[in-house]
């Protein structure tokens, strides 16, 4: 795995682990601000945020725009007359 590779997996999963941190603690603000009796439930975008990301979904669809990407790349080099796939022997 070159280096590039392994330092965008790195970040993938900080960002991954620090949105859960994020959903979590806005669950516990949201739940102290009712023991105070602060009304948040007019807040739609407060309920979008405090759902937990899933990550087997973002990598389904991380890997769908990839092979969208290589399908398309591939179609245009093809419609260049240029074939990746052949040496420059041939």
């Amino acid at each position: 795995m070159r280096l590039s590779d392994r330092r965008n997996q790195l970040d993938l999963q900080i960002n991954l682990l620090t949105e859960q941190e994020n959903t979590k603690m806005l669950t516990i603000l949201e739940r102290i601000a009712k023991q105070v009796g602060v009304k948040t439930d007019d807040d739609p975008s407060l309920q979008v945020l405090e759902q937990a990301t899933q990550p087997e979904k973002l990598i389904d669809q991380i890997e769908q725009a990839q092979a969208e990407n290589l399908t398309a790349s591939a179609r245009d080099d093809e419609c260049d007359g240029r074939n990746p796939a052949r040496s420059v022997r041939d």
